[in-house]
């Protein structure tokens, strides 16, 4: 009799898996910008929000640097505070090496009245500094005490008002600036036009 022996082979497990792809290293590539406020009223501020983003659309962490294309209109520091300056527009960028993105600011003037009054307790000017829009008005109401109101030497300040008592004397102010005036009868009595 012949004995058969049967001989099994076993093969060694393996994965039927492809190779595995490697994780890329995240890259920036393009930065998410908004701000928080898109118009804005002269001095006032709002804040810039940049988040870096990779090639997957996820978030990353990068340093961004943030820039005004007109500061005379919209200043902005290193954080993305911005600050209105003037009327007008401005476009504001954040970056981060060659990536970048920008939104665009409007800055209005803002509502300023067209009249103030100052009155003239003991010897001081009340309030110290009025804000008017351009061609507005300003009347000083003078008391029994009396005053002088001199303007600095300062382009488009009105006439002085000479020495008055017991009178309201009102000066126009055509000319956007800012107009530091005193009294020369009292020393250290001082006040500001602001006109916008």
């Amino acid at each position: 009799m012949f004995a058969v022996a049967l001989v099994t082979a076993a093969c060694g497990g393996g994965s039927n898996a492809g190779p595995t792809t490697p994780t890329p290293t995240p890259a920036l590539t393009s930065i998410a910008l908004s701000i928080s406020a898109s118009s804005l009223t002269v001095g006032s501020t709002a804040q810039l929000t940049a988040t870096p983003k990779d090639q997957s659309g996820g978030t990353m962490t990068a340093t961004v640097s943030y820039a005004s294309s007109a500061p005379s209109v919209a200043s902005v520091n290193a954080s993305g505070l911005v600050t209105a300056v003037a009327a007008g527009q401005t476009v504001l960028t954040a970056s981060s090496g060659s990536v970048s993105n920008t939104v665009t600011l409007t800055v209005t003037a803002g509502a300023f009245p067209s009249a103030a009054t100052v009155t003239t307790p003991g010897n001081a000017f009340a309030p110290f500094q009025v804000d008017i829009a351009v061609n507005g008005t300003v009347q000083w109401q003078f008391g029994s005490v009396a005053h002088n109101v001199l303007f600095d030497a300062t382009a488009g300040a009105p006439a002085a008002i000479p020495i008055s008592s017991s009178a309201n004397v009102s000066r126009t102010f055509a000319t956007k600036g800012t107009f530091n005036y005193q009294c020369s009868v009292h020393t250290g009595m001082i006040g500001t036009v602001v006109v916008h």
